[in-house]
């Protein structure tokens, strides 16, 4: 991946490679320079980009770090006292994407500090996005594990696996959520069609009935859930709302012991699971049902590895 660097490889210097647009670098308290590609970085330099600006960084392990348009951050180091790699990079704003070397991964040295967060990269690929405005930084893990140490010593450290996103801030930390979805302390009120609203483990009960737990499978591009439970009930299950603190949901039964009856969930939150280094979201509420002849109410329950705004 990374070209020979020869005798700047055993210094721990790094190769800038592709530059596109408006890109700058300083060492020290020096003025602000255009930086060329192949211009080879000591530790200590800083580099922002402009509103087009992108650059990629390769490392001497062989990692590369691509660096997004309006960011800047500092090499704070390249390798430690024992001459053996460790990469630390401060990220002052803005968003980086990082691919870092296998070998560098399983010695948890590659390192991104944020004003809210120590990031150790242990497992290849994941992305880190600060935004200084609102003190909010947002990682996410594409492939292997991003171990996690908030700023915040009240708030616990965790590993994010991959698939796997979280936003934090110097006083809190939000949901563990699917990669790209949301942040979880953001003010954003996307609508649900812009994003995936993923599995469900759904349970429900009538009165006097055992309950009965399903899977609930969103598809992006009906807008629905496709739900299937073990006694053969087929439904389709639509979102008729999602706000206000509350998700009211329409379910039509497709096939099974209840074929052509109806539905009607209205849930709120209720709170949250952990499963391993996963947050799990909990909805709770009841459930109206009917049928050709008759009707009946009960409850429902969920759980769901992916963010859901009711707000």
């Amino acid at each position: 991946m990374t070209p020979s660097v020869q005798a700047e490889t055993q210094s721990f210097r790094v190769l800038a490679g592709k530059v596109e647009a408006e890109v700058s670098f300083r060492s020290g308290h020096k003025p602000w320079k255009p930086l060329a590609t192949h211009a080879l970085l000591d530790a200590g330099t800083e580099i922002k980009t402009g509103a087009k600006g992108r650059l990629s960084l390769r490392f001497a392990d062989g990692s590369e770090v691509q660096i997004e348009p309006l960011t800047e951050i500092k090499l704070e180091s390249l390798s430690d006292a024992q001459n053996q790699t460790l990469i630390q990079i401060i990220l002052k704003q803005g968003e980086l994407k990082a691919h870092v070397a296998s070998e560098t991964a399983a010695q948890e040295s590659f390192v991104i500090h944020t004003p809210t967060a120590t990031a150790i990269i242990q497992g290849t690929i994941g992305s880190i996005l600060h935004q200084p405005a609102d003190g909010l930084t947002t990682l996410s893990a594409e492939e292997g594990v991003i171990f996690i140490q908030p700023e915040n010593s009240k708030i616990q450290p965790l590993n994010l696996s991959a698939g796997r996103q979280v936003s934090l801030s110097s006083s809190a930390i939000g949901p563990v959520v699917a990669k790209g979805a949301p942040p979880g302390l953001a003010a954003s009120k996307l609508p649900y069609k812009l994003f995936d609203l993923g599995q469900w483990q759904e349970c429900e009960s009538r009165q006097g009935q055992k309950e009965i737990c399903g899977a609930w499978n969103w598809d992006s591009e009906a807008q629905a859930f496709h739900a299937d439970w073990p006694n053969g009930a087929k439904a389709l299950v639509k979102v008729e709302k999602m706000g206000g603190g509350e998700i009211i949901l329409l379910r039509r039964d497709l096939s099974g012991p209840s074929a052509g009856s109806v539905a009607h969930y209205t849930g709120h939150h209720a709170g949250g699971d952990i499963e391993g280094d996963v947050v799990l979201q909990l909805l709770e509420g009841t459930v109206a049902w009917e049928s050709h002849d008759a009707t009946s109410k009960g409850t429902w329950r969920v759980r769901s590895h992916d963010y859901l705004d009711l707000s």
